[in-house]
């Protein structure tokens, strides 16, 4: 998956699931945080294999998460950057197999990435350009693998895209109905990370001084989950606008998340602000 891919909404497809929600899963995780796997020679020579291919479907694309996963890496010195797509990444280059290096992996990062909202880009080598990596990875996608150790997200999600999907449900503008009901997001499916990520976002990028969500669920399902995001359509210059801005909240997102924009009629006195969330989740002495 290239930069502009996941904005583009292409990339990630629905493969591997994850349990069922209230299942006791006692298999082993497959993206587990464990340093006795970590940094594994064997997985990098499987990248290097992956990355020569041409053909890239959902064997490759499974196949590139197992491996990825505790792949050993390098970095360079400094691995922050910003990507075509105007994302944050950290750089990982598989190593030159004739020079000496300082091995990490994504298993390593992957906390670190999370909390500084950050994805991942993988080279072929240290020399790559910036705009020509073999994969990269939202920060929702790093999410997911460690909180539903499945990169395709939230398996309570995964029923509502494909129903959606089906329907035509899933607008950009969020369509209550007699149905739907408002409440407020949990830690799990809100995490202070992606509060904090959302917010920075919404005040830097669309210039709002005080972002606002709100989230709805379907009192005949509640694991039906509706994000609203305290922006109407009809604020940006035309539909694709929109369309570019909701992909960029999408991916600081797991995959699969239902978010909207706000309907004509709502106004923002109907949202909760992502500050004061922030501080419930993080306490009063966290800052946004």
């Amino acid at each position: 998956m290239a930069f502009m891919d996941f904005l583009m909404g292409r990339g990630m497809g629905f493969a591997a699931r994850g349990p069922a929600a209230g299942h006791q899963d006692t298999t082993p995780r497959r993206f587990a945080v464990d340093r006795a796997q970590m940094c594994d020679i064997v997985a990098t020579r499987k990248l290097d294999r992956l990355f020569r291919q041409s053909s890239r479907g959902a064997g490759w694309l499974s196949a590139f998460y197992d491996a990825a996963w505790t792949a050993s890496v390098s970095q360079p010195e400094f691995p922050h950057f910003t990507g075509p797509d105007g994302m944050p990444y950290f750089r990982l280059d598989l190593p030159d197999p004739n020079k000496a290096f300082d091995a990490d992996c994504l298993a390593n990062l992957a906390g670190h990435c999370v909390q500084l909202n950050a994805g991942v880009a993988f080279f072929a080598c240290d020399d790559d350009p910036i705009a020509l990596p073999q994969f990269v990875l939202p920060v929702g996608v790093i999410d997911a693998m460690l909180r539903y150790d499945d990169p395709h997200g939230d398996p309570i999600d995964h029923a509502y895209v494909r129903r959606a999907s089906k329907s035509g449900e899933h607008g950009l503008t969020f369509e209550a109905g007699a149905r739907h009901v408002p409440a407020s997001p949990s830690s799990e499916f809100l995490p202070a990370h992606t509060v904090r990520a959302l917010h920075r976002y919404m005040a830097s990028v669309w210039q709002i001084d005080e972002p606002q969500i709100k989230l709805m669920v379907d009192k005949r399902n509640p694991r039906s989950r509706h994000l609203i995001i305290g922006r109407k359509v009809t604020s940006f210059a035309s539909v694709a606008h929109a369309e570019s801005a909701m992909a960029r909240l999408l991916w600081f997102m797991p995959p699969g998340r239902s978010v909207h924009f706000m309907p004509d009629h709502w106004t923002l006195g109907q949202l909760d602000r992502l500050a004061d969330l922030d501080q419930i989740y993080s306490g009063p002495s966290k800052q946004l």
